[in-house]
């Protein structure tokens, strides 16, 4: 049972007949305060509420179905809410409710903001190579998590994946509880080749092709098989029969491992991608390791040669942040140590050498005592 419900999921019954939101909207919906309207998908079949829980205060996201002309929807919307419901995980929306509103299904989700990778695709957010991957792992580990329970495709795409202030990642739309239109994400961008055959039902290997799509174009700013201008219709002809240009001559600093993880994610026939999302996991914690090896090395290089350079703060700021690599980097920790030392010599070396400067300037004042105190 959801909180908040007095009934189960399954107990629920499909609406009688097929029922319209009302306009205007009422200000409630269930026990929650609806403060806005924020979005609706294509046909306005599902809208979407900013809206205060009047029991918590607690700010919320309503996901309303407001078409249930086909039965079979409404039991999808029920049931894709109902399956990401069960999880507890930190890169998965978390779902509060799963009510009814005058004969129409919603869910009551949390609120994360307006800010999502597409916006940060969109306004070339300034990160390294290293940022990007963290977040692209922690989006790995939510489409895990959805796929395992029991959510077969959600329908991967930029908008669908929120970010807060540190760059974490979160899925917050799925299924049918998706968004379009206005700035959102058109769906056909990250549609698999497969999709476009009629009558296909979308699965997860759907989901491992747009994540390739979604990680192209986060990592290189520019959409694998869509140019500037490009027609829906252009687009679908580009993911049908083109190949996209190199990962690593758009970006020259990226491993070959993820180069062949990301397009291997885009391969046009099913059975050459990867069939699940735990071995994507698995290849791309492998090459998060790589990059945070490498940066480490670059950095030891460099601490180790300006520690020598006189009059020089960067030592401190540069051996930083390989001294803040996670316990799990095998070389992070004696580097640190080494560092510390060494910055330790530098920094008893300079005191030695103003005590001794003070000293003379004091002995050629004829002030001996004082002179003798310093050392």
């Amino acid at each position: 049972m959801l909180p908040g419900n007095n009934r189960s999921v399954g107990e629920r019954d499909s609406p009688a007949a097929p029922r319209a939101l009302p306009k205007p909207l009422s200000t409630r919906i269930g026990k929650y305060e609806v403060e806005a309207e924020i979005g609706s998908s294509s046909g306005g079949r599902v809208r979407v509420f900013r809206a205060l829980d009047r029991d918590t205060g607690r700010p919320v996201t309503l996901k309303l179905l407001a078409d249930v002309t086909d039965k079979r929807r409404g039991d999808r919307f029920r049931r894709e809410v109902a399956c990401v419901a069960k999880l507890r995980h930190p890169n998965v929306v978390a779902v509060y409710e799963l009510g009814e509103h005058v004969g129409l299904p919603f869910a009551a989700i949390e609120h994360l903001g307006d800010h999502d990778l597409s916006a940060a695709i969109r306004s070339q957010q300034q990160l390294t190579l290293l940022q990007k991957l963290l977040t692209v792992s922690q989006v790995v580990d939510g489409v895990r998590a959805v796929h395992r329970c029991g959510l077969a495709h959600l329908g991967l795409r930029p908008s669908a994946i929120a970010l807060d202030s540190d760059g974490s990642a979160t899925i917050h739309e799925f299924g049918v509880v998706r968004l379009s239109g206005g700035d959102r994400d058109d769906v056909g961008r990250y549609a698999a080749p497969e999709e476009f055959t009629t009558g296909f039902v979308a699965d997860s290997l759907c989901d491992v092709f747009a994540f390739g799509v979604v990680c192209y174009e986060f990592l290189t700013g520019g959409h694998p098989f869509r140019g500037d201008g490009a027609s829906a219709s252009e687009t679908m002809i580009s993911i049908l029969h083109r190949e996209p240009s190199s990962l690593r001559d758009l970006v020259p600093e990226c491993p070959e491992a993820l180069e062949r993880l990301v397009h291997r994610s885009l391969e046009k026939r099913r059975e050459l991608r990867y069939q699940n999302f735990d071995d994507i996991r698995d290849e791309t914690a492998l090459i998060v390791q790589e990059v945070k090896r490498s940066q480490a090395n670059t950095l030891w290089t460099d601490s180790r040669r300006m520690v020598g350079e006189p009059e020089s703060d960067k030592p401190q700021r540069v051996t930083r942040e390989p001294l803040q690599f996670p316990s799990d980097h095998d070389s992070g920790q004696p580097m640190g140590t080494e560092l510390r030392g060494l910055l330790q010599t530098r920094t008893a070396r300079s005191r030695v050498e103003g005590l001794w400067r003070r000293a003379d300037e004091e002995a050629s004042a004829r002030r001996f005592s004082r002179a003798v105190e310093i050392l």
